[in-house]
């Protein structure tokens, strides 16, 4: 398999051929179960953290992701925002702290 590699600072890249395999079963009997499991593992949590912390920036309530999370299969994507404050509030959760400041000013007339 490729791999590409890119680093930002030295702008170098390169691709490289890396074999893990072309199923599951390969890359057990190449790497053993272990070292599979620990690479699944560290994938699947990255995914369960990716789909909760949009969440959070959005200020879903704990027990709201809590509830999302115990009914998410792992490869579904997560459902785009469709309450209008919590992309507000997403959205200003990002601005930068003088930015912020400036658009409450306005609100507050």
């Amino acid at each position: 398999m490729q791999v590409t590699i890119k680093d930002n600072k030295s702008g170098r890249s390169i691709t490289v051929e890396y074999d893990i395999g072309n199923s599951l079963d390969e890359a057990v009997e190449k790497f053993g179960e272990d070292v599979v499991w620990q690479a699944a593992k560290s994938e699947l949590l990255t995914s369960v953290r990716d789909r909760v912390r949009p969440k959070l920036v959005a200020g879903t309530s704990d027990d709201e992701i809590r509830a999302d999370v115990a009914t998410y299969k792992l490869g579904e994507r997560a459902s785009r925002i469709t309450d209008p404050l919590a992309k507000i509030k997403s959205l200003l959760a990002k601005l930068p702290p003088d930015k912020r400041a400036a658009f409450e000013a306005i609100l507050n007339g």
